[in-house]
Formats: C-alpha cells, structure tokens, sequence
C-alpha cells in the first residue's frame, strides 16, 4: 500500500510541484484570498461553523451552498481559517487538473505527456481558473466536483461498474451543494448516468447511492431544515428571463449595470477570451471545422450539450461576471483537446524541436494573463485592509457605509456598522451618537443611483453635517457625523 502511494505521488510530481510553488505565491505576495462582499460572508459563517462545533452555538443560515464553508472548517483544524479557506481553493485547482488528465486520457485514449502538456498550458495556468484557487471562494471547490463529475462519468460510460455509478452521484451532489448552478452543467451527463443504470438497475447499489449522497447533503439539511427549499428563491433564478439573452444593460436590486456585449455573446466568453485560453479561437476554428469534416463522439456531442445548456443558463441571467463561465470549463477542454492534438501533431511533423519552447511560450502568455486579472484583485485586497485599518483608528461608535462593511468588521472593528443597502436611515432613529460614513460617492453614483445606498446618501448630506475626516484610497471618504 505504502509503494504504491509513493508510485502515485511519483507519477502526478508536476502537481505537486505546482501545489508548493502556490501555496510560496500566497506567502510571498500576502494575498489572503478576501475580496468583495462574498468571500467575507464564506470567512464569516466558517467561523460561525467552527463555534457551532467547538460550544453549540447555532450558526443560523447562509445565502449560499454550504460544502465549501464545511470544507473549510474541516482544515481549520489544522490551518488558521483565513488560510484554511485558502488551501481549500489550492487544492482543488491541482486536484481539478489531475481529473482533466485523466478524463482526457479516458476519453481521447491520449498519451500522458500530451494530455499533461494540454493541462498544465491551457487548463491549470488559465488566467482565471488560477486567479480563482488563491481566493476565498467556492468557484475552484465546484470546479474540482464538476470535473472529478466527468470523469466518473466518462468512466462509467466506458465501463458500466456500479462503484464508478455511487462515486459519480457522491462528487455530482457534492458539486450541487458547493454552488447551485452545478446542477445546469452536470444536469446532462447526469441523465445519461442515470439512463445506463437503470438499464441495468440495481435495488442495492441505488440505495448506497442514496446513503451517500444523503451524507454529502446532511450539513445543508441540518442547517437549513426549517427552510430547504429556500434557495429556489435565489435572485438569479426568479429574475431568469429569456429576453435577458439579448440585452447587455440590466436594472436589478444589484444596481445598474451596462455590459459591453450581450448575454447571448458573454455566455460564450469561455471559449475564446483571453481569461480564459488565449488561443481559444485557433481551437474553436480547428473544432468546428473538424467536427462539420468527421463528425463528433457522443461523449463530445454530450460536452458541447452541457457546454450550450450551462450557457444558455447564464445568457438569462441578469447579470454578467467571468467567473460565472468556469463550471462549465471542463466541457470546454474536452471539445479543445482534439484541436491541440491536431496542432501538436502538426507541429512535430514540421519541427519537432520547437514543440516544447512553443508550449513553453504559451505557458508564459498564460501566466502574463493571470497577472493582468490577479493584480486588481490584489489591488482591492490591499486597499480593503488599508480603509479597514484608518476606519478602527477613529473608533467610531457606529460606521455607516456600504460594500466594504465585511471587510471593516473583518480586520477588527468591534463598533455597530449599518450597511447603507439593507436600510432606509430615514426610517430609522435620529443620529445622536458617535457616528461617521465611510463612502465612495464617485463609484456608486450611477450603479446605485435611486437605490438604497444612494438614497441614503442623499439623506445624511441633507438632514445631517457631514465634516470629512480623511480622504481615504480609490475615491474613498471617511466622514464624521455631526447634527446641523
């Protein structure tokens, strides 16, 4: 058991190497993976679980799935939950890529030297798949469920075995209760697991199937017993509308947002932006000319189905973000692979000695893409840290303010922070104590304009004294409250 272990390890070395060289990155940089309102919430109700373990203390409930809030107290007890959370999305990238080997392998019969190459260019040293691993979100936990998905669906296609069957619904539930929209992109391969075992049904593998991902769903049961079905009124799917496909401008309970292109082209965005694959249109042009020449496997025809499903999904939805596109990055690799062996084989006719400087080339122009789209991050997870920091300086008894009130309460503020969304201050008490604003009028003014934030805004300039304390980074301002 121990040599074969070790053989493991041996053969998957690249890996390993690129998990240790990631986990030097977030030492090196300090880069905590916190940005934006929802990677605190994940920090926050993690937290929430631990105590819950620790004393009993009831962690109430979470707007979003629970697995990669779960996974991250499980390592904290080993890590620091900040760095927990972190190592979660690590792992999973690495873990992710070795999957994408292996269905390569399994769909495509490849060698391992051109499916590895494939990987590691394309899929591992993806601007932002890589971008996504060192933060504290469950986009790289869901992409490594979607992808290990596949493969045990792949597998089982090719082998019909009832393990590969259970194992297949335990990482597809648990892709489900990562993030939601999951169940959109293995929703068709799922059919087809399904559709093969019932041919050949059976009664005991179905109920250990069952067990299992009863298991896998039993936090989320526990957590939200009292309301299941609550995430059927998530806002993505009561605002789902088919004529959100061809419009680019939306006005949501988000704020305002107008989109360069619309959701019928953005959906697509994964098969040939540069955040993705910078050579994404080369692969799509070799792909569709290949598949309208030969044709096309069923396993591929099933990729590109869950592929267009998943976006058409996402073409309802209003409301765009990258990062949306990476669940169904997977099928993506699939339908490009033939296209890279084309070129790869291509190449080694003509000049075998540059295939390797070659692919080196485009792992370099991968890695300068990931830190076009890492620095801003950085940027604002510094920035987020700095305010945070001037605003427990004053020690405010109350801070009112908007999109930056997880991060204040996370790097310390012990005071009561209203956040500017959630209420109407002119339906609250008066101010009378202590109390400052903490705001960005120049970035929120035409987003929010007529909602909340703004609003109340509007009210505190008028009903109250405004003096400002400090100009703060990126159009930041700390203002002190005073009655006129």
């Amino acid at each position: 058991m121990f040599r074969k272990i070790i053989n493991v390890l041996w053969e998957y070395r690249l890996y390993l190497v690129l998990f240790g060289l990631m986990i030097c990155f977030v030492f090196i940089t300090d880069f905590n993976g916190l940005y934006g309102q929802d990677s605190y919430e994940y920090l926050r109700f993690t937290g929430a679980l631990i105590d819950f373990a620790k004393h009993g203390i009831n962690p109430g409930i979470t707007y979003w799935p629970v697995m990669y809030p779960v996974c991250g107290a499980l390592f904290s007890t080993v890590f620091k939950t900040t760095f927990a959370l972190q190592f979660v999305s690590i792992i999973s990238l690495v873990l992710s890529g070795v999957y994408m080997e292996m269905i390569l392998k399994t769909i495509y019969q490849s060698e391992t030297k051109i499916a590895r190459w494939f990987v590691f260019v394309f899929f591992l040293f993806s601007p932002y798949l890589l971008r996504v691993s060192f933060t504290i979100m469950s986009d790289g936990l869901c992409l490594f469920f979607v992808t290990a998905s596949t493969y045990y669906f792949a597998k089982y296609y090719n082998e019909k075995r009832n393990t590969v069957f259970v194992t297949f619904i335990i990482f597809a539930t648990a892709a489900l209760c990562t993030r939601y929209a999951a169940f959109v992109a293995i929703l068709i391969p799922a059919i087809f697991v399904k559709y093969y075992f019932a041919k050949r049904f059976n009664f005991k593998v179905y109920i250990i199937a069952g067990m299992g991902a009863v298991l896998v769903l039993l936090p989320y049961i526990l957590i939200h017993k009292n309301a299941p079905f609550d995430f059927l009124h998530h806002e993505w799917l009561q605002g789902w509308s088919i004529t959100n496909i061809f419009s680019s401008s939306f006005d949501t309970a988000d704020g305002h947002a107008n989109y360069t292109f619309s959701n019928i082209i953005y959906c697509f965005f994964n098969l040939m932006h540069p955040a993705f694959c910078f050579a994404g249109a080369i692969f799509s042009g070799i792909c569709i000319w290949s598949i309208v020449k030969n044709g096309a496997s069923k396993i591929q025809w099933i990729s590109i189905a869950s592929l267009m499903l998943y976006a058409l999904f996402l073409a309802g939805i209003p409301f765009q973000n990258l990062r949306f596109l990476i669940l169904s990055f997977p099928f993506v690799m699939i339908i490009f692979f033939p296209a890279f062996i084309k070129v790869y084989v291509f190449m080694g006719k003509i000049k075998p000695i540059i295939i390797t400087p070659l692919l080196l080339v485009c792992l370099l122009i991968q890695s300068g893409l990931f830190a076009r789209v890492f620095i801003p991050f950085y940027h604002d997870n510094k920035i987020e840290k700095q305010i945070s920091n001037e605003v427990i300086k004053y020690n405010p008894a109350t801070i009112y303010t908007f999109s930056i009130d997880a991060a204040v309460r996370c790097y310390g503020f012990k005071g009561n922070i209203v956040n500017m969304w959630e209420v109407k201050l002119d339906n609250m008490p008066p101010i009378h104590e202590n109390g400052m604003v903490l705001f960005n009028e120049k970035q929120f003014s035409e987003v929010w304009k007529n909602k909340n934030p703004m609003l109340n805004w509007e009210y505190l300039k008028t009903k109250y004294q405004l003096i400002k304390v400090e100009d703060l980074l990126d159009n930041w301002e700390l203002y002190s409250i005073k009655n006129k």
